[in-house]
């Protein structure tokens, strides 16, 4: 990943500032469940347990839905604002955040809690829309993979960071858990820091400004003086690309072939990433420990080795997604968590026997998560902004990234209920969305690594 200082600068800013509120904020509210349960019937004096349920489901109902307002706005921030400065105005809202759930526990009301959750879903879904836009826009056709990749690892780097700060020996205890909520404050004012010194998109400038000139200042910024021209070309015939599709409208997404087909494209994998079952196999793992007698720490552990093999199966994915592209990738990924849930859903018939089966479910947990990592996980957010062209693009994001979070919202509040009622038969389930994504892959998703845009946009077209 050979890169000038000030391209590799800007890439830092856009992925570890947005990635992190993106991966620590989905995550920090897994692991710490109990202990905010029990400060809920403090506070509450006792309520039933359907009641500390209820106000349990508004907290993690309140993030995903602020995600969708951000997500919504991202859009129209993106082209009034620019990519840069919208970022830079979206760390406001973690102060806002912060604020109001610190405050939650010193004023012991569960309310702002709720509001705190909101904003921070507010800034979370804008993060998603604007950082794998910025970085898409700012990397060369050769390493877009591996940049937009980044912001990924940066997400899983971060779920796994929460999971580790979330311990009962470090912040998730009733005396330190609203700690947990500041961490965010770090990243925020790097990102403001390191974004004020870093350079905004090179496709903004051009759509603004209309000016080849600045264009090429820009340019010259993140590129080495022989690269330059050759990238401006394919700046210059991504916005030309879609200049007859000005003022896009969420209507002209289905409207519009060579918008529909990529709205649907987009919509689909990110249905894919929430219907593969991760998080019903790490729910379902916890109980599987909890059922068979082990220890807390135990699961705790397989938890964490969960996210460290997230992690490192993201950066891996990093050095290889530009060489392999994405298509094939996609289906290895895809082919490899249907062989990894069949083995899961045979294991849950033989654990109460074989003791062994035991450790074997753990290691089909750590290949399940492998290759999820390299597929449904990642490719959503890597493809995403490299199926519109420029004019488009903010549009289709924002619509989908939106869709994104409804269909979060929706995985999170109905697993619990479909797993207490289904049991190991919730597996199969999964097995029928794979397969199907893996057949809407292998049908309609194109092969977008080392292709300029507008060539990918010309296959919608036919």
């Amino acid at each position: 990943l050979k890169m000038k200082f000030a391209l590799a600068w800007a890439v830092a800013a856009g992925a570890i500032g947005s990635g992190f509120q993106h991966g620590y904020n989905t995550g920090v509210l897994n692991s710490p469940q109990a202990v905010m349960e029990e400060w809920t019937r403090k506070v509450l004096n006792n309520p039933s347990n359907f009641a500390v349920k209820m106000y349990w489901s508004s907290v993690v109902s309140a993030f995903c839905v602020g995600a969708m307002c951000g997500g919504a706005l991202s859009g129209i921030m993106a082209n009034r604002f620019g990519r840069k400065k919208s970022l830079l105005m979206n760390n406001f809202l973690v102060v806002l955040a912060v604020i109001s759930m610190v405050l939650a526990k010193n004023t012991s009301n569960i309310y702002l809690l709720i509001v705190g959750r909101f904003i921070i879903g507010i800034n979370t879904g804008l993060n998603t829309g604007l950082g794998p836009t910025y970085l898409y826009e700012i990397a060369p056709v050769s390493q877009r993979g591996a940049i937009g990749c980044i912001y990924q690892l940066v997400i899983t780097t971060t779920i796994l960071l929460a999971q580790v700060m979330s311990i009962d020996g470090l912040l998730g205890n009733m005396a330190l858990w609203d700690y947990l909520y500041c961490v965010v404050i770090i990243p925020a004012i790097y990102q403001c820091f390191a974004l004020w010194n870093a350079t905004e998109s090179p496709r903004y400038v051009l759509q603004k400004e209309k000016d080849t000139l600045s264009l090429l200042n820009t340019l010259r910024i993140l590129y080495p003086e022989e690269r330059v021209l050759r990238i401006a070309q394919q700046v210059w015939n991504d916005v030309e690309d879609g200049k007859n599709l000005q003022k896009v409208s969420i209507k002209k997404l289905f409207q519009i072939p060579r918008l529909r087909i990529p709205t649907m494209i987009i919509l689909a994998l990110m249905l894919s990433q929430q219907t593969s079952g991760i998080d019903v196999v790490v729910i379902y793992s916890a109980g599987l420990f909890e059922m068979k007698g082990y220890r807390k720490s135990t699961a705790n552990a397989v938890s964490i080795g969960i996210g460290i093999v997230n992690m490192l199966a993201t950066l891996f994915l990093v050095f290889v997604i530009d060489v392999f592209g994405r298509k094939p990738l996609l289906m290895i990924g895809f082919c490899g968590m249907i062989i990894s849930t069949v083995g899961l859903y045979t294991l849950v018939f033989l654990i109460s026997a074989y003791s062994v089966a035991m450790y074997l479910w753990v290691i089909l947990v750590y290949i399940y998560v492998l290759f999820f990592s390299i597929s449904a996980g990642p490719f959503p957010w890597v493809i995403l902004p490299e199926l519109f062209s420029t004019s488009a693009r903010m549009t289709g994001i924002s619509f989908t990234v939106c869709a994104n979070w409804f269909f979060v919202n929706i995985v999170t509040v109905s697993y619990p209920p479909l797993l207490s009622a289904m049991g190991p038969l919730i597996f199969l389930v999964f097995i029928v969305f794979q397969v199907l994504s893996l057949v809407v892959i292998w049908i309609f998703v194109p092969e977008t690594a080392k292709r300029p845009v507008e060539m990918i946009t010309s296959l919608f077209d036919k």
